[in-house]
This record gives structure tokens, sequence and C-alpha cells, in this order.
């Protein structure tokens, strides 16, 4: 009996541990389980701690039982933590190899683009997680990392839910507009980068529903590592051997449209002439510098972007010194420092404007705010955020430019007639 009870002690303590790690992970509506396993486990530790007590009758005996049944906990804690990156992977059912449907004579079009998931996921947050690790970027260990699933989920909770995929959604309705009133039929339909459906799976279908002639139009800035993932990905269905034909729009950073529409946001956003009391701070996502030596493009296609809407709006009448670029992250200057740098050349009103971001994110609605009263700047000065791009109608038009410039790669096409790889997005 007495081995069974130390048996059952360090059970009881590798359970309670494991489950206080899940409920710094899972999402909030799942917390009712390790809640229940953690209440089951106190109660194990509590009442094998008794039989400790009843057989040994030891006060010393009693505290050992605790410090290893507090021992058992903390590798119960370490224990899931290093499982947790292997079991929320999710699986990858995307088929290795696709089986043409009959030719439908269609243009199938995917509108790519890199938006985190609506909702918390755990799975998300462990697929990057383990993305920079493996691009060798200093990460903390794996039990620390269990907090940073807390502070997501604590993050998400905040703003209720990511507006990124349901707008890239709205993007790819007014695209599939534009497209019709240039003569084409259906819809765009939408993958995403990390998560589903990927542009693998869209392909995937469109090519069992007849596709033959693609055009997947490139919803970012730039292309960027995410987005050349989803291509190896995809080229790994081989759909060339069946004779499909798949072209890539150009990302948007070199859009006149959708570097007007910024220009104009500010513009507007001032509700006057500027003058030398304006500020803005044009904020870039950025990248690790490990990243820039593989994928170069993507910081260079971001400065661009922000050099042709600062030179809009020195046109306009902004003083060329107060029209400065930030990033929201990994490289500088950041935005905390640029807000308190333009406070400093004297400007009373100061502008924050999300310049490559598609669409509005946790890290934009949350990070961007705080960064601005992080500045900390005189009761004189207004610091306001501008939304990202959002559905603009603008974004749309760009997307439609290029998809229509894309298609004419692939040459003409039977009837003239789009038909989407996917359902309808909502």
């Amino acid at each position: 009996m007495a081995i069974g009870a130390w048996a059952a002690l360090l059970a009881a303590g590798v359970l309670g541990g494991a489950s206080l790690c899940a409920g710094f992970v899972v999402p909030r509506r799942r917390l009712w389980l390790p809640t229940l396993a953690g209440t089951a486990a106190l109660l194990g530790l509590a009442a094998a701690t008794a039989v400790v007590w009843r057989l040994y009758s030891r006060s010393d005996t009693s505290v050992a039982a605790v410090m290893i049944g507090l021992a058992a906990s903390l590798g119960g804690f370490a224990l899931a933590a290093s499982l947790w990156p292997d079991l929320l992977e999710r699986r990858r059912t995307t088929p290795t190899t696709v089986e043409p449907g009959e030719d439908d004579g269609a243009l199938h079009v995917i509108v790519l683009t890199d938006a985190e998931p609506e909702h918390y996921s755990p799975a998300y947050v462990a697929a990057a997680m383990r993305d920079l690790e493996q691009s060798e970027i200093p990460v903390p260990p794996e039990a620390v990392r269990t907090f940073f699933y807390a502070q997501e989920r604590a993050r998400y909770r905040r703003i209720g839910s990511s507006p990124a995929r349901p707008v890239a959604r709205a993007v790819a309705v007014r695209t599939s507009t534009l497209l019709s009133a240039q003569g084409f039929e259906g819809h765009a339909s939408v993958a995403f980068c990390a998560g589903s459906p990927s542009l693998a799976d869209e392909l995937a279908a469109g090519v069992r529903a007849g596709g033959r002639r693609f055009v997947v139009a490139l919803l970012a800035t730039a292309d960027s590592r995410e987005v050349d993932r989803a291509k190896r990905d995809a080229a790994r269905l081989e759909v060339w051997r069946h004779g499909i034909e798949i072209v890539y729009t150009s990302p948007l950073w070199s859009a006149a449209g959708v570097t007007e529409m910024l220009a104009d946001r500010v513009l507007e956003a001032f509700e006057r002439k500027p003058d030398d009391q304006d500020g803005v701070v044009l904020v870039a996502e950025g990248q690790p510098w490990q990243w820039d030596r593989t994928h170069p493009a993507a910081a260079e296609h971001a400065t661009f972007l922000c050099q042709r809407v600062r030179a809009e709006l020195v046109t306009a009448g902004l003083c060329e010194d107060k029209v400065r670029t930030a990033w929201l992250e990994w490289d500088d200057p950041g935005v905390t420092e640029v807000v308190r740098h333009l406070a400093a050349l004297g400007c009373r009103r100061i502008l924050i404007v999300p310049a490559t971001l598609p669409f509005d994110s946790v890290a934009s609605l949350l990070d961007l705010r705080s960064s601005a009263d992080q500045a900390a700047v005189d009761e004189g000065v207004t610091v306001g955020v501008l939304p990202a791009w959002g559905d603009d109608p603008a974004v749309a038009a760009a997307l439609c430019d290029r998809i229509l410039e894309a298609a004419r790669e692939l040459g003409p096409h039977e009837k003239g007639h789009h038909a989407a790889a996917g359902e309808a997005p909502s």
C-alpha cells in the first residue's frame, strides 16, 4: 500500500502540473477540461498525502510527500510544455496528388493573403514559435513559452476577434464584383498563408472542379517568407503534370491606387490643410534580420511603399522631416521612438498610419495604441491611430488590375468567363 500511495502522489502531481500548463494554452471555451483535471489532481494529491501520514504518522514524511508532489507538478508542467508543439501541430490533409476533373474552360482566381485566425488558436501560436525556432531566432525555453499562449489568448479577448480574415473575404467579394464588371463571372476564393484553407487546399479543390488555368492574387505588400512558403506547399501538388497553369500577381507595394488611398486617408484625418505642426508615422510590419537574409524583398517593398506615401503627403503640404517611417516589430526605429521624435520637433498632432498592413490584426489594434501611450508626449499633443487598408475599394481595384494583367499572360480563355475555386466568401 505504501508503494501505491507514493505512486499515486507522483501521478497526481504530474497530472496537476500538466493541467496547469494546459490552462495557459487551451482556448477559454475549453478551460473546463484542464480545470476538471486540475481539481482531480489536487484531490488526488491531498488523498495521497493523507495516506502517507496515516502510514508513517511522521511530520517529516508528510513534508517529503508535499515536496515530492510539488516536484512532480513541476515535472508535469515541463513535460506538457515540451509536448504542446507536437500535439498542436495540424497535420496536412492536402493530397500529394490531385485527380483533375473535367476541363471547365474557365479561369480560376484565388486571393492569397497572410491573415491570422479570427479567434485565438494555440496551433497558430505553436506554429509561429516553431517557425522562429527553426530560423535560429532566439526564443524562450519551452516551459516559458507556455505563458506566451496565455498572453495571446488575453490579447484576443481584449479585442473580441481579429478582423483580418473577414476583411480578406470582403476584399475578395469586392474584387469579384469588379471582375464581373470586366466580363468575368463568379467570385474570388480566399486562401491563407497559415491555417485553413491553404493555397494548396484551394488549388487542389479548383483542379478537381475542372480548373486548368489559375491566377493567384497576392493580397500583400510584398513577396514575404509566408507567401513563399505557401507557394512551395502548392508546388508540391505538381499540378503542372496535368497541364495546369498558375500565374502569381505582383504584390501591392507599387499599386498607385493604394498609395493614393493611404495619403488621402491621412489628409482627411487632419480635416484641414496640413501645416508644420502635423506629423505622420508610417508604420511597416518588420521581420527578424534572419529573414532579411533570405527574403530581403519584404523589407524593401515595405520601405518603398512608405516612401511613395511620404512623397504624396509632402506634395500635399506636410513638412518633409515630419513624415517618418517606423516598424511595428523587430526593426528600429519603433513607433514609440518616432512619436517622441515628432513631438520633439514641435508636432501638435501626430497620426500613426499602418501603411503596409492590408487589414487590422491583434498587433495593430493593441500595439499601435500602446506604443502611442508609451510615448508619454505632452498633454497638448494628440496622437491618433488610423485603421489598416481594410476592404477599401482601392485595394480591390488594385487586385483586379493585377488579376487582369496576369490573365493576359495565360492567353485568351474559352468563353471569356471566370470560375472560382472553392466556396463563395461569406
